[in-house]
């Protein structure tokens, strides 16, 4: 028989099984996991029970994540894959452009009795990750091209997903003026209102013709090639490089607010200061633009300047203007 070397003198046999169990007790305590995606040391006000997470389509898979944040008032899920989606009530649930990732944050009402989760004030009980399964590819991705061939307008593509079956393909261009070129310049156009929502954003879908010899992606049953997002590029100069300050204030003069500040066609910034005798202080001690100054005494200064993306400055005559003052006879 194998004897410990070790004695534990004036103990008896009660009391050492008594430490060990202690010890064992306080090493499980210890090494306990909290419940996964609960950071620990989180009351559970609001149960995961409280939301099924089903597997019940075709197409349905795994949450790619479900977490809490640290006071566990927000649960979010996430869902990858291709063309993917939550169900959330049974209802498809979009989070913004398709970018094969949907993520769905539910928050804690704990006010409500039972408590329960929620997304934006409707009661969530089930959800969903939905992917289109990895196809067999009859159309490749690479029968047609996403290009940018005409600067200054082409960006990237904002979307290119496939449905479950992978017989449609879906393009998404986001933009001032979206618009989808196909084929080349010359050759089509699909433009935000062409999908029947004039919202910024241009949706192209294209089928897949796998009977053709070769397989093509084809609109109304003609072949797509190629295809180029375009959008109205971002002004290069931003509003806030111009101050407007109210710092007139003297026995014939103080400052008033501006009575208008737009963008014409050319991309130029029109300031314009109206009163008795409007004039417009430029850069503090540059110099004043009054009434007469735009070739008609009429009570409004109209304060015509250039953007320079060189810089980017706002400019008038060529030189930067930074601070704008307009200002009234008392």
């Amino acid at each position: 028989k194998l004897r410990s070397s070790m004695t534990f003198p004036s103990m008896t046999y009660l009391q050492l099984l008594t430490v060990c169990l202690v010890g064992v007790a306080d090493a499980c305590m210890k090494v306990m996991p909290p419940e996964p995606g609960m950071p620990s040391g989180c009351p559970s006000v609001c149960r995961d029970a409280l939301i099924s997470v089903t597997q019940n389509s075709a197409f349905s898979k795994a949450m790619s994540s479900d977490l809490k944040d640290n006071t566990c008032t927000t649960r979010t899920f996430t869902c990858n894959g291709p063309s993917a989606s939550i169900l959330v009530n049974g209802q498809d649930f979009n989070d913004g452009p398709p970018d094969d990732a949907v993520k769905l944050p539910v928050t804690c009402n704990k006010a409500a009795v039972p408590p329960r989760w929620e997304f934006m004030g409707a009661e969530v009980t089930q959800v969903e990750c939905t992917a289109a399964a990895e196809c067999p590819w009859k159309c490749a991705d690479d029968l047609i091209m996403k290009v940018q061939e005409q600067p200054p307008i082409s960006k990237p593509m904002d979307g290119d997903v496939k449905n479950p079956t992978c017989t449609t393909r879906k393009f998404t261009c986001i933009g001032d003026q979206a618009s989808i070129t196909l084929n080349g310049v010359g050759n089509g156009e699909w433009s935000d209102e062409d999908d029947g929502n004039l919202d910024g954003m241009a949706i192209f879908e294209v089928m897949c013709n796998a009977e053709a010899m070769p397989p093509r992606w084809e609109f109304m049953n003609a072949p797509v090639t190629k295809v180029d997002c375009t959008a109205a590029p971002a002004a290069p100069c931003a509003d806030d490089l111009i101050m407007k300050v109210m710092e007139t204030n003297t026995a014939a003069a103080m400052s008033v607010a501006f009575a208008g500040d737009t963008k014409n066609a050319a991309g130029e910034r029109v300031l314009t200061c109206s009163g008795r005798t409007p004039s417009i202080v430029i850069n503090t001690n540059m110099g004043e633009f009054a009434d007469a100054n735009d070739g008609a005494v009429d009570g409004t200064a109209t304060f015509t300047l250039t953007c320079d993306p060189m810089g980017p400055t706002w400019e008038y005559m060529g030189a930067p203007v930074t601070k704008v003052d307009c200002t009234n006879a008392k």
